[in-house]
């Protein structure tokens, strides 16, 4: 999340996106206060939101 504008969360096989973000975390992290960055709520909501997306995705793989 720290190193890119887009993030594409994808499913497994077959991959397909899942869900795109858009963020300015590296214009954030290179010009303003990088310590913060990881702990606005703004990226903490996207971590969450990505995290949720990949463990819903293991929890059905689990069950096939």
């Amino acid at each position: 999340m720290a190193l890119g504008t887009r993030i594409i969360v994808m499913s497994s096989r077959p991959g397909k996106i899942v869900k795109q973000f858009y963020a300015d975390f590296t214009y954030r992290i290179s010009n303003v206060n990088h310590e913060n960055t990881r702990y606005t709520s703004e990226y903490m909501e996207i971590r969450d939101e990505i995290l949720d997306i990949i463990n819903c995705q293991n929890e059905e793989l689990k069950f096939t």
